[in-house]
């Protein structure tokens, strides 16, 4: 994430207001919780359970293709209310993060990392810095930000619909590709 907003901070797509003063702590401890129990329980189905089932039954590309695709038609609800381009980058942005979490749980052979990954992204995003998170507005994070650009911040949807993260995904995959050997497509 830190990749993310640090370019956004740089270049004014977003400004720092400071910290919340009345920041309510018992929603803060149960939104940590629902979304640990959230990111684990799209992991679980998405690819402990839907990925590996289907990988024993069909090639393994069609296993990760269909896996990805069931976790992002579960996202598109939101993503197209700013129109058409910000919707299509929201669902490239989609697929490459789906496709990192694929990486991560075929290579470590459980889901830990992939949930991690997810609910650091999630709880981060929305309880800690502040920003929509797949067009959810929060007023309950430690940090105040305010999106300037919002094309630049992926307008109502977040920045899961912005194009930065499409490049800062990007080079995550390329450096999880070459650090973990991707796994034998066969």
């Amino acid at each position: 994430l830190s990749l993310i907003i640090v370019p956004l901070l740089v270049c004014g797509a977003i400004k720092f207001n400071g910290i919340k003063n009345d920041i309510n702590w018992l929603f803060f401890v149960l939104y940590f919780f629902g979304y640990l129990i959230q990111s684990f329980m799209e992991e679980l189905i998405c690819r402990g359970y839907l990925l590996h089932r289907l990988k024993e039954r069909i090639p393994v590309l069609l296993a990760i293709t269909l896996s990805i695709l069931f976790f992002s038609i579960w996202h598109f609800d939101k993503m197209f209310a700013d129109g058409l381009l910000i919707g299509f980058i929201g669902i490239i942005n989609l697929l490459l993060i789906s496709l990192i979490f694929v990486a991560i749980t075929l290579k470590s052979k459980n889901i830990y990392g992939a949930t991690g990954f997810h609910f650091i992204w999630n709880f981060a995003l929305f309880n800690i810095i502040g920003l929509n998170l797949s067009g959810l507005e929060t007023s309950d994070s430690i940090f105040q930000i305010e999106a300037v650009n919002k094309f630049l911040t992926g307008y109502s949807y977040g920045i899961e619909s912005s194009f930065i993260t499409t490049i800062i995904l990007i080079i995550i995959l390329i450096l999880v590709k070459r650090n973990i050997k991707m796994i034998e497509i066969s």
